[in-house]
């Protein structure tokens, strides 16, 4: 910290105050917390090892406005651990947990682990929120490379993830796995991507805005709960991969019941025909590439302005006295 050096990252981070920046000089095997706000950890070239330790992240964010970057040239700074298929589900665990008042904004860096199996037991890369507490933390990534192959990468259990850039990697699982809320404005997403809701849990809302889908899209209604709906809205991005809505128990099954689980569609490039989940006010064209863009129609217009409904027509007509 500044000329100030110490012989742990836990002794460094314990010493941090409000806007301090704490600079990796070394690899480290640790497990640490940051629980002062306003707290950079610059991982400078460097990799945080959280082994194996059972019940124990690499890194846990409980302070407001953590920032995690790395300084590096190469961009070669990594947070990680060493599960494998061995220990997944007997002591593998996330590499990063955001809980509490938790607010983490992750500019570069490497995120990476090996849990998962083919028993499908695994830990998640990276959790947002505990859905068994009444907290609402946050993960804003910026850029960076999180990848994990055989178990999700992203869990928002109870909080809000806001995808702006970097990569989210995953071969054979989830890149995310919504329950709550989740904003994906830009980056890149190998790996399906998903809403989930389950009768204990909140109703839940995946927006795709912007960036690179390379996966399936799904809404999933776990355990078929009433009263309680999974969401995904699509507004724009392009999306590589198919469409679905679902209930769950043992395994996915397609269902139509709105109510449970919805995709709706008003924008965007889709490589597959969304025109099952575009809404009425939004038409899907045919490209020459053999995709498929969508984009909302316009109820009417003033001069060369377009407007959705008359009522947004008739408010804007007012200021300008022009015809509708």
């Amino acid at each position: 910290i500044g000329e100030t050096k110490y012989a742990t990252l836990a002794d460094a981070i314990a010493a941090a105050k409000r806007n301090n920046t704490v600079t990796l000089l070394a690899d480290t095997r640790e497990n640490v917390t940051i629980s002062t706000p306003y707290v950079t950890l610059d991982l400078n070239g460097h990799t945080l090892n959280g082994g194996t330790e059972k019940g124990k992240p690499a890194l846990t964010i409980t302070a407001r406005t953590v920032t995690i970057k790395d300084s590096s040239e190469a961009q070669t700074g990594t947070i990680m651990r060493e599960d494998t298929a061995e220990n997944s589900g007997v002591s593998s665990h996330y590499v990063i947990d955001v809980q509490g008042a938790g607010w983490l904004t992750f500019e570069s860096g490497n995120v990476t682990n090996n849990s998962g199996n083919t028993a499908g037991k695994g830990a998640s890369l990276v959790r947002v929120g505990d859905d068994s507490v009444d907290k609402f933390p946050g993960l804003n990534i910026k850029g960076g490379t999180f990848t994990q192959d055989n178990f999700i990468v992203i869990k928002v259990d109870r909080g809000d993830l806001f995808l702006n850039g970097g990569t989210l990697s995953s071969a054979n699982s989830y890149a995310v796995e919504n329950w709550h809320r989740a904003k994906i404005k830009g980056g890149t997403v190998n790996g399906a991507v998903s809403s989930w809701t389950y009768s204990g849990g909140s109703n839940s809302t995946l927006t795709i805005s912007g960036g690179t889908v390379n996966g399936n899209v799904l809404s999933v209604n776990y355990g078929s709960a009433e009263s309680k709906v999974a969401k995904v809205e699509i507004t724009g991005g392009t999306v590589n991969g198919a469409l679905g809505t679902y209930t769950y128990s043992n395994d996915l099954v397609p269902t139509e019941e709105t109510a449970k689980a919805t995709i709706e569609v008003t924008g965007g490039s889709f490589d597959k025909d969304p025109s099952k989940y575009v809404t009425e006010d939004a038409k899907t064209e045919k490209n020459g590439d053999g995709s498929f863009g969508v984009s909302k129609v316009y109820l009417c217009k003033i001069g060369d302005t377009g407007y959705y409904t008359m009522d947004e027509a008739f408010k804007a007509q007012t200021a300008s006295r022009e015809p509708i």
